[in-house]
């Protein structure tokens, strides 16, 4: 989804207007939460960049998203520029540490640098998916 907001219509109360946007913004979250999941791949999360404009909009978590339009209608924006992208991610299972290797030393440092690296790869592979699944969505004619 990608759209820009007026947050300023004749005949309708702001705080409405907002109250509209953002169960816009959920309604969207839920259904896109509810299609199938493709194989090997356990849930949606989304790529969420909001901002006044297309051209500033930054990156920012979902949950997120509330507080950033505040600030936006506090800032007296007019109007603000929402991009969410579904991406399909599996669960990466938790490290187990052993009792041994409690203690803050060598090995649970290389761990949680393995975890990190093993997250940057599951976020590019999920990247890499969205992608292709917008492709497919593209060529039907979605």
């Amino acid at each position: 989804m990608k759209k820009t907001y007026q947050l300023h219509v004749e005949g309708k109360h702001p705080d409405r207007l907002l109250e509209s946007i953002k169960h816009d913004i959920k309604k969207y979250m839920r259904r896109e939460s509810k299609k199938a999941v493709p194989t090997g791949f356990d849930f949606w999360d989304f790529d969420a960049r909001i901002g006044g404009q297309e051209s500033d909009a930054q990156m920012v978590h979902p949950k997120e998203i509330n507080a950033r339009i505040n600030e936006l209608v506090a800032g007296a924006h007019t109007s603000f520029y929402i991009e969410l992208l579904a991406k399909s991610v599996k669960r990466q299972p938790k490290p187990r540490i052993h009792s041994d290797e409690a203690s803050l030393d060598g090995h649970s440092e290389a761990q949680q640098a393995l975890g990190l690296a093993s997250h940057a790869e599951q976020h590019e592979q999920a990247q890499h998916v969205s992608a292709s699944i917008l492709s497919q969505s593209l060529d039907q004619g979605h």
